[in-house]
């Protein structure tokens, strides 16, 4: 599959959204700097134990996957630079695993909402009847963006909670579903 390119206006910051169906290493040196612009909390967010992510093959591993039907979705800015990837990933048994980062100087201005978006059509197209995550307890940004599109919250381990939602319904934004934080005891 040749990359799927689109234009999009998110927040007013125009960027270019890609689907790519393998990352190769001449993606590399893009990821870099992404990863550069991405702070070790929210990278710790997203990956929930550091990594390096200093050779190519990190980078390429960390952001992409080998299995079939796999895609990497990246927006980027009209200056070139990757401003937010998603990973989906169709399993077995009709449902789809994803994951998303966004640039830690980028928050909050539409950049993961029009992921998701993405992720859900996709996956919907792929047949995949459930899209499924993982998300950091203390992950507030995109829980709330779990919440924004209806997810729902289905167990809790330990730094973890699992979300998913089932692609073939169009989401009511007036409903939250994934839990509040709760405070510390």
């Amino acid at each position: 599959m040749s990359p799927s390119i689109e234009s999009c206006d998110v927040a007013g910051l125009a960027a270019r959204v890609e689907h790519i169906a393998r990352l190769h290493a001449s993606h590399a040196a893009l990821l870099r700097d992404f990863v550069r612009d991405v702070t070790p909390a929210d990278r710790h967010a997203r990956f929930l134990f550091m990594r390096a992510l200093d050779t190519d093959a990190e980078l390429t591993g960390a952001f992409g996957s080998t299995a079939q039907r796999s895609e990497t979705i990246w927006t980027q800015a009209t200056d070139g630079r990757v401003t937010a990837v998603a990973n989906l990933v169709p399993q077995h048994g009709g449902y789809a695993e994803f994951a998303l980062l966004v640039r830690s100087d980028l928050p909050r201005r539409g950049l993961g909402s029009v992921l998701v978006q993405l992720c859900l059509s996709r996956a919907h197209r792929l047949d995949c009847r459930l899209l499924w995550g993982m998300v950091a307890t203390d992950n507030h940004r995109m829980r709330a963006l779990a919440g924004k599109f209806a997810f729902r919250c289905t167990a809790s381990r330990g730094e973890t909670l699992e979300i998913w939602r089932d692609t073939m319904t169009r989401a009511d934004p007036r409903r939250r579903v994934v839990p509040a934080p709760q405070p510390l005891s």
